[in-house]
């Protein structure tokens, strides 16, 4: 972990060194403090609302668990994600369902792969439908949309093979998809319809920022930036609070569009702080929540 940090900590050192010396870290702060206040309460407000439909995601999967513990798990996985490097913030979601449901690590990791996987179809699809409506490769539409009708239901018929079958690995296979298995068709697919109205709210986000940092850019080039920055996001080779890869690859993805940079790097900046800062304030809030419901006396109490 002290290796993990310490090379999170190397890779945005030398990302913000790299904007240093262009002039354009100075540049895009100067930009961010002449941004409209409603640019910054925009983006965040998506944010906010991206964690709460993740958290609704999450409680589909877990029948059964109270909806504030849930929340409060979701919040606690996203503020972790958003801030340990290395994507060492994943480990989060496997042992907050442990603790909620019982199930064991490996289950917890099972569905914390499902939802990955689903996030990668809707970013893929995202990505092309971004590329089509900037003019790319308008030919590759068919072929994402039949993905997102066929992949999840393939994905579906994966989680239940291992049930029932004979040895070691099948074994580990049946706990991972343990959880995943149990989700009824319904829940399932409504699932998958959050994870792409998440990615359209992360997409408008994206465009948000981008217009509140002066940028006079399509629709098209927010999707385009969006899917470069979370691809670095997604890498484990990050920075601190995943900081430097993320705001190079959506500056980068303006950039080869024709676009300055520091405004390009200030709609990044604007964007990845709303993004980190949304999970913490819901946690904050679900924290507060508990411990209100906790200190509120019993039905016949007196004090």
């Amino acid at each position: 972990m002290l290796v993990t940090a310490a090379g999170a900590i190397l890779v945005t050192a030398l990302c913000l060194a790299l904007a240093i010396g262009t002039g354009a870290f100075q540049a895009a702060v100067r930009a961010l403090a002449l941004a409209d206040a409603s640019a910054w309460g925009e983006c965040l407000a998506l944010m906010i609302a991206v964690s709460v439909l993740r958290y609704l995601r999450l409680q589909l999967a877990l029948t059964g668990v109270a909806p504030l513990p849930a929340f409060n798990a979701s919040a606690l996985h996203g503020s972790a994600s958003a801030l340990a490097p290395g994507k060492l913030g994943e480990l989060v979601l496997p042992v907050v369902v442990r603790r909620l449901t019982g199930a064991s690590f490996l289950a917890g990791t099972g569905l914390l792969v499902l939802f990955r996987v689903l996030d990668l179809v809707a970013l893929l699809a995202a990505a092309v439908c971004a590329a089509a409506l900037a003019g790319g490769a308008p030919g590759l539409v068919i072929p994402v949309v039949a993905a997102i009708c066929v992949g999840p239901i393939a994905l579906r018929r994966l989680m239940a093979l291992p049930a029932g079958r004979s040895g070691r690995l099948w074994s580990l296979l049946s706990e991972a998809a343990a959880i995943a298995a149990e989700i009824s068709p319904l829940r399932y697919y409504a699932t998958f319809g959050l994870t792409l109205l998440i990615w359209f709210i992360l997409w408008l986000a994206a465009f948000l920022a981008a217009a509140g940092a002066g940028l006079d850019a399509s629709f098209a080039v927010a999707g385009l930036a969006l899917a470069a920055a979370s691809a670095a996001f997604a890498s484990p080779v990050n920075g601190l609070a995943n900081a430097g890869p993320f705001e190079a690859a959506f500056a980068g993805a303006y950039v080869a569009q024709g676009f300055a940079l520091a405004p390009a790097l200030a709609a990044a900046i604007l964007l990845h702080v709303c993004a980190a800062a949304a999970p913490i304030l819901c946690l904050l809030f679900g924290g507060g929540a508990a411990t209100l419901l906790r200190l509120r006396p019993k039905p016949g109490v007196v004090r």
